[in-house]
């Protein structure tokens, strides 16, 4: 909104953009930051509903993360990853609360990507 944009916000990471097809749910890594740093980490998750543009949640990582991504199904997870210490992080994407992680993804990470089915 032009309200987050005045207030500095503005997406981050490599992967920063994930959408959920059946909640018309919008999923975008942001922090508050300067003019071209983009290309960093955010701790934040910014929920919008897709049709309205209009910011329905936000979701505070753990970690500050340089991808997400969001599974499909009716339950969806959102996959938050952290490159520099090589964790991904999983939470509720309805709820945003923190499910699990795993430090078992290699050695510096930088694209999650998730299967249909």
């Amino acid at each position: 909104s032009s309200d987050e944009i005045k207030e500095g916000w503005g997406p981050g990471g490599w992967l920063s953009a994930a959408y959920h097809r059946e909640s018309n749910r919008l999923f975008v890594l942001a922090d508050v930051r300067a003019p071209w740093t983009h290309v960093y980490a955010s701790g934040n998750v910014l929920v919008y509903d897709a049709s309205s543009g209009k910011r329905i949640d936000s979701i505070h990582l753990n970690h500050p993360a340089l991808s997400i991504n969001v599974s499909q199904d009716k339950n969806p997870l959102l996959y938050a990853l952290d490159n520099h210490q090589s964790v991904l992080s999983i939470y509720d994407a309805t709820t945003g609360r923190y499910r699990t992680s795993t430090d078992e993804v290699g050695t510096d990470p930088y694209i999650i990507v998730t299967s249909e089915k």
